[in-house]
């Protein structure tokens, strides 16, 4: 398969399905050969004949069903993410599925025992985890140099108007995102927080809808306690704007025996402590450029984000292991759909783990 170009059909041509027509040319392996639009069909066939693409439908069966194909991206709204992934592994197809995997537990579960079975690969799409802070203060973490962890603190703190939601009849649904602002934008936050901390054994949290007409929570508040005895904070929400600074901000910090580190303004800090008597640190940066975990689409990293379809690609082709396995990626998302039932019911809630529950 290497001295071929890779055959892709595209689930979605929204917003993010550009994104995704842009990376698989950049990569120049593959080719888009079929494209699934959603109830527009007149925006379906610009898409296609900007990207010059064969084969346009809007039912991804047609695809499976016509095509020859070797990878599908899926990158339509959340809440449909399951059931043609499951389709295309079933068909031998490799699935490239935007975050979040999926918006329930059972159907995340279901699309990684279909592509195990059939022995297609199933990955998400976190860009966050190529970026160099990430990168580079996960090494630190796992070398175990900064002693135990103690603290952790994640916000996201983002603006959406009113007419965000009001022209787009999916964005504040809770049916179909499988929630609000933490699943939609705050999942690459809490992705990169799992990826870095390790698994939250349990959480407590409120959520609301304070300025927004939407199903889902424009605002939301957890506590959290790590498998690794860590405590942690975690604050998600759509309505704060502050017009003299980037209007879409993530933040974590992660607090150390002997040490923190600090993702915040773009840039990923460690500060070493030298003196367990007196407040004297060491600062080291640990990203080596301006790096936003924003959800806005002018934040997106079209590098990370190209790299991560890269990636991809060289997982069919080269066996190479993924940025983000479906297994792995789930993670997150198992964490928000515990913080939303935590909300609902107002109580300390074991958040489950399912990496090994599939053989």
């Amino acid at each position: 398969m290497e001295n071929k170009k890779l055959k892709v059909a595209l689930i979605g041509c929204g917003m993010i399905g550009q994104s995704h027509a842009e990376a698989v040319i950049a990569d120049g392996r593959a080719e888009l050969v079929a494209v699934v639009c959603g109830r527009n069909l007149e925006k379906g066939k610009e898409f296609q004949k900007k990207y010059n693409i064969p084969f346009l439908t809007q039912d991804y069966k047609e695809v499976i069903e016509k095509c020859d194909v070797d990878m599908a991206i899926i990158c339509n709204p959340s809440s449909y993410h399951a059931e043609p992934s499951i389709a295309f592994a079933k068909a031998g197809v490799h699935i490239l599925c935007e975050k979040p995997l999926d918006v329930k537990v059972d159907k995340m579960t279901e699309m990684i025992a279909a592509a195990e079975s059939n022995n297609v690969l199933l990955g998400c799409v976190f860009p966050n985890r190529t970026q160099s802070g990430i990168v580079n203060a996960k090494k630190v973490i796992d070398s175990g140099e900064l002693g135990k962890m103690r603290i952790v603190e994640f916000q996201y703190r983002g603006y959406r108007s009113h007419s965000y939601y009001a022209n787009s009849y999916w964005r504040g649904d809770k049916e179909i995102n499988g929630g609000g602002c933490l699943i939609n934008q705050g999942s690459h936050g809490v992705d990169a927080l799992v990826h870095l901390c390790g698994n939250v054994k349990k959480v407590c949290a409120v959520s609301d809808i304070m300025g927004r007409k939407m199903t889902g929570e424009d605002t939301v508040n957890a506590l959290m306690e790590f498998d690794n005895g860590a405590h942690g904070m975690l604050m998600a929400t759509v309505l704060s704007y502050n017009p003299e600074t980037n209007p879409e901000c993530d933040r974590i910090r992660i607090e150390f025996e002997k040490g923190t580190i600090v993702f915040a303004d773009g840039k990923t800090m460690l500060y070493k402590s030298l003196s367990e008597e007196e407040l004297k640190t060491e600062e080291i940066q640990l990203s080596d450029k301006v790096e936003s975990f924003g959800a806005a689409p002018e934040d997106i990293d079209m590098n990370a984000h190209n790299f991560v379809v890269s990636n991809f690609i060289d997982g069919i082709l080269k066996g190479e292991k993924l940025i983000a396995p479906a297994r792995d990626a789930r993670r997150a998302v198992d964490l928000i759909l515990t913080v939303y039932k935590s909300a609902e019911t107002n109580e300390w809630l074991e958040v489950p783990h399912f990496d090994t529950d599939l053989t």
